[in-house]
């Protein structure tokens, strides 16, 4: 058996580890469902999801019609729910600033899943009707290169 004293101080660091793992936890696992990125700040503090670059969605070709700028955090599946909802089935462009090597997968349903388009290099893509994507999109999980 442990000393009490032991034990407590065994006790006290796994509670600390626990707590980190569900705050990481969260984002970081596959298995895990998806996150509203809209919701993760960029500095969080210690547990916070690590952003590695950027994606502009569009809802019409060109970077135009109503954008906006999500994080990206390496293997999270991002959908466009709650705040985003607005982009769900209505993206046809995005830029992808995410860095050399980076890739992307877009999915058409939710929890990254259905129908997807792989994209290998960062920069782009200005219609997605040019690639058969075109408002169909729900979620994407990009990976730091």
């Amino acid at each position: 058996m442990f000393p009490k004293a032991s034990l407590l101080q065994f006790l006290a660091a796994l509670s600390i580890v626990s707590t980190i793992g569900v705050g990481v936890g969260v984002g970081a696992s596959p298995a895990a469902g998806p996150i509203d990125m809209s919701r993760v700040a960029r500095d969080d503090g210690p547990g916070a999801l690590a952003i590695f670059g950027d994606i502009i969605a569009c809802t019409d070709a060109n970077l135009s019609g109503d954008c906006t700028t999500l994080g990206v955090t390496s293997g999270v599946c991002t959908c466009f729910t709650g705040n985003l909802a607005g982009l769900n089935d209505q993206v046809s462009s995005m830029e992808f600033d995410l860095g050399a090597g980076a890739t992307c997968t877009l999915y058409q349903d939710n929890n990254c899943s259905g129908g997807s388009f792989f994209v290998s290099n960062t920069g782009i893509i200005n219609n997605f009707q040019d690639i058969g994507f075109n408002d169909i999109m729900t979620c994407f999980k990009c990976f730091q290169g």
